[in-house]
């Protein structure tokens, strides 16, 4: 089968909302569609259970956009910990991270004209639509360090840019994320 037309039952796209260039976070079929996949997987592969409801299935990951700062800012954070200061633990509290991402994909900023939510929902589904070996919206959020690295870049710029207008200096912040991001993914946006 050619790769532009394969697609498993869990992942197909249609030219409906989901694949909108103009995303709106109040439009829950994404969340949905990731947290069906998750549930699948949970199901059918029971070892990734724990993390799965870490991240996707978090009781906060009430929309997309929330779902996936969840998600990165827990993989950031893990990733952090496993280098952190050789003591194993992070050097930022992983709840603070993860309340910096969250608030990050919440804020009205936009880049290139684009809120953050619209930019990471058609960045993970870009990835299902262009790659033959993604097959799901679940894949990129949780494995894709790629993908990732673009989410750490964009929390950071906005973290940049909020410092910036409120403090009129460096966010240390935003270079700890962005420093971090560049150890654990192997990326480096600037």
């Amino acid at each position: 089968m050619e790769p532009h037309m394969k697609r498993s039952s869990t992942s197909s796209l249609s030219s409906s909302s989901n694949d909108s260039t103009n995303y709106n976070s109040s439009d829950d079929s994404l969340l949905l569609r990731l947290q069906k996949e998750a549930q699948e997987i949970s199901t059918s592969e029971p070892a990734l259970s724990c993390m799965l409801h870490r991240t996707v299935l978090h009781p906060d990951a009430t929309t997309f956009e929330k779902a996936v700062a969840i998600a990165v800012s827990h993989r950031l954070s893990l990733s952090v910990g496993s280098t952190g200061g050789g003591c194993g633990s992070p050097d930022l509290c992983p709840n603070v991270l993860q309340d910096i991402f969250l608030s990050a994909v919440q804020s009205k900023h936009k880049e290139a004209g684009h809120a953050i939510a619209t930019a990471l929902a058609q960045d993970a589904l870009a990835y299902v639509r262009r790659d033959p070996a993604c097959d799901t919206l679940l894949e990129p959020i949780l494995f894709f360090k790629g993908y990732a690295a673009v989410v750490c870049h964009r929390v950071a710029h906005i973290q940049w840019h909020l410092s910036k207008t409120e403090n009129k200096r460096k966010s240390f912040v935003s270079l700890w994320i962005q420093s971090q991001a560049s150890s654990a993914f192997g990326v480096d946006i600037h």
